[in-house]
């Protein structure tokens, strides 16, 4: 992966990409950040859209498909995950 460009995450990559930390600690935080500012519970419908650009860590912008009880809505979220490599 080019470091600083962001790139989608392609179809082929996707059930990988699905189990990494970084994955999971993003879309938990975009979720848990989205009822916090909304005053609500949703609960992920669809994943619509999956970008990565890799600097110091890893920027994830994301168009999720939340529901919240109603009709399901679009939310647009980026996260940031800062991560610290050790060496030595």
């Amino acid at each position: 992966m080019k470091t600083g460009a962001y790139r989608n995450v392609e179809p082929e990559e996707w059930e990988e990409y699905c189990k990494s930390n970084i994955w999971t600690e993003s879309l938990a935080a975009a979720i848990a950040h989205i009822n916090e500012a909304k005053g609500a519970t949703y609960e992920l419908v669809e994943v619509k859209e999956i970008r990565t650009q890799v600097v110091a860590g890893t920027n994830t912008y994301m168009k999720l498909v939340l529901k919240a009880g109603g009709a399901p809505e679009i939310h647009e979220v980026q996260t940031y995950i800062y991560t610290h490599f050790m060496t030595g």
